[in-house]
This record gives C-alpha cells, structure tokens and sequence, in this order.
C-alpha cells in the first residue's frame, strides 16, 4: 500500500539498499513506478510508444491493483466491493477487502474512544490497539475455521520477525503501518473529544442564577422651591431729537465759454499751367544690311533614321525637313 507514497518508497528502498537488500530496494522502485498515478501512467506510455504492448499492459495492471488495494481499507467502499467479489465467486478478494475495511473500522473506533477518554495520546494509543484488537480477532477466526495458524496484520509481522522470515522492508512496512494506525486514530479522536465536550454540557446543570438584591424605595424628593416673581423693568431713558441739518450751500453758476476766434481765409493760389511735350525727332532708321550667304552656309545632311527624311540646316539653329 505504502509503496505508492513518493518520498516513503525512496527512503524505504534507501534503507533496504543500505541493509544489503538490493533485490528488494529494486523491487520498491519498481512498485512505485506502477502504482503511483503519474509515474505508472508515464511508464506505460512509454512501453505502448516502444511496441512493448505486454509491458504497459502490465504497468496499467499493477497500478489498477494498487487502486483496488487503497479502496478495500476504505470503510463501507471496501465492505461494497467485498460483497461484490463475493457475488461474482472470487472469495478470495472478497475476503482480503472485507478484512481491509474491518481493520480500518477498528482503527478510527480506537481512535474514537480513546480520543474521548484520553484526549490527543488516547486516541492515537486507541487508534493503534484498535488496528491490532481486530487482526487478534481475524487470527482467531481464520485460525479456527481453518484449523491451523493464520496470523493477520500486525500479529502476521510479529510472527515473521520471530520465526526470522522478515525481510527488511517488512519491517519498514509494518512499522509505517503502526504509524498509519496512530494517525487515523488521531483525527478520529478530534471527533471523540469533541462529543465528549458536548455532553459535559449536556450533563451540567446550569447555575441557579442569584435573585435580584431588593432595591432601596427612592427618597422623598423636596417640593421645588417657590419662585420669585420678575423684578419691574425700568422704562427706557428719552432719546434727544436729531438736530437739525443745515441746508446745502448754493453753487456757483458755470463759466461763460469764450467764442472760438474767427478763422482768416488765406487766398488759394491757381495751379500752375502744366508745360506741353517736346516732340520727338524721329530719326531715320536704317535699312537692314544684305545679308551676305555663301555656299558653306548650306549643308544638306541625310538623316540616319528610319524615316530617311533630307535635312536642310541654314546657319545656326535653324533645320528645314523634307518629307
């Protein structure tokens, strides 16, 4: 069961290796490697994608069995899938989830009562006495019904350690099997010490709550005494009339405005006469100059172009083109 656990195999196959068990350290990894969910699941894997069919086909067996194993400890789970094995005629795995389950139940049932009597160490105590209370029980049965030794559990481990069969990590094995117990026993002693609470209460009556200490009846208030009437409010003192205002002073009349002085018309002179335009003197413009053209002047060129069209150029920049 323990095997499937990661850091438990590698410290368990640490110790074995250590001990000289090396067959049985290898074993451990191996166990690991097909139990534990992503480890097994990544191993057959990797068989299917090498063609080795049988192998991961192996791997998925083993870990299904370590699920099986992991649910028969489960009470009322494994008590079900017993009936069913029963069902179907496998006896045998009927038996082993039915005694799993039993065993667990005797465990959390330790762990219950002695919780409820012992607190924190009681249950854990409770816990491990209920776990070895019910492989007693199921030595006893097996033993009589088969009319031979059948030890189960912790008593199974004992045995072999005594008869000197027990290999390393059966020891480890049976030693984190008193350690599982205890714990499991732990929580379910957290439940027992928490009804053991509640019926303290329940049983404890509650108090009797004192009565009210009598009051003392007030005193007599005094009757409020009389008060004196208002004294008479003087009449006000006479006010003085207003003296009287003096009237305002006359203003004086504005200034005259001296009149603007009168303004002397000067005499505007009369434009002077504007002088007539010289006439020009046309000067005689002189006739152009012949033109003297020499045969040098004229070049006739034959294009090179496709067209073939003749070329007249006459002096500079200036070109006449036949067609």
């Amino acid at each position: 069961m323990f095997t499937s656990v990661p850091v438990y195999s590698q410290a368990k196959s640490a110790i074995q290796f250590i001990a000289g068990d090396r067959e049985g350290a290898r074993e451990t990894q191996i166990n690991f490697l097909n139990t534990f969910p992503i480890a097994s699941q990544c191993k057959s894997a990797y068989h299917w994608w090498l063609g080795e069919n049988d192998k991961a086909r192996h791997t998925q067996y083993m870990f299904l069995h370590g699920v099986s194993n992991l649910a028969n400890r489960i009470p009322a789970v494994g008590h079900a899938k017993g009936t069913i094995h029963y069902v179907f005629g496998d006896k045998e795995g009927g038996d082993t989830a039915m005694k799993a389950a039993s065993r667990t139940v005797g465990v959390i049932g330790g762990g219950f009562v002695g919780g409820f009597v012992g607190g924190p160490v009681g249950s854990i105590a409770g816990g491990i006495s209920g776990g070895a209370a019910v492989d007693g029980l199921t030595t006893s049965i097996e033993s009589a019904v088969y009319n031979e030794y059948r030890p189960s559990g912790h008593i199974a481990a004992v045995t072999n350690i005594v008869n000197g069969e027990a290999t390393v990590g059966d020891i480890i094995d049976s030693t984190a099997s008193i350690v599982f117990d205890g714990l499991v026993g732990y929580n379910a002693g957290k439940a027992g010490a928490k009804f053991r609470t509640r019926k303290r209460r329940m049983k404890v009556p509650p108090k009797p709550v004192d009565p009210p200490e009598p009051v003392d009846p007030p005193e007599p208030v005094d009757p409020p005494k009389p008060v004196d009437p208002p004294k008479p409010v003087d009449p006000p003192e006479p006010v003085d009339p207003p003296k009287p205002v003096d009237p305002p002073k006359p203003v004086d009349p504005p200034k005259a405005i001296d009149p603007p002085k009168p303004i002397d018309p000067k005499p505007i002179d009369p434009p002077k006469p504007i002088d007539p335009p010289k006439p020009i003197d046309p000067k005689p413009i002189d006739p152009p100059k012949p033109i003297d053209r020499t045969r040098d002047d004229f070049q006739f060129l034959q294009d090179n172009d496709a067209s073939g069209r003749l070329t007249l150029t006459v002096g500079v920049g200036v070109r006449i083109y036949f067609y």
